[in-house]
């Protein structure tokens, strides 16, 4: 599955779970102020999912990543 198949399906998800979002409220008197944005909750999720991507690649992926000739043997060994 292509790049282009993922963000099209991604784009696909997002736009049928705001529709039935806005068929279906859930949040008929929502608690706090930011549940009664329609999408809130799907656009909360995504930004999450992706903030959390970010993390591990830019900070853990440094300090858990191994040189390319760990199992190599040196000659002074």
């Amino acid at each position: 599955m292509g790049q282009k198949n993922v963000i099209l399906s991604f784009a696909i998800v997002g736009f049928l779970s705001i529709i039935v979002e806005v068929i279906f409220p859930i949040h008929y008197h929502p608690y706090y102020w930011w549940h009664a944005f329609i999408g809130f909750d799907y656009i909360f999720g995504l930004l999450g999912g992706f903030l959390l991507i970010f993390i591990s690649k830019g900070i853990l992926f440094p300090i858990v990543k191994r040189k390319k000739d760990i199992y190599e043997r040196s000659e002074e060994e």
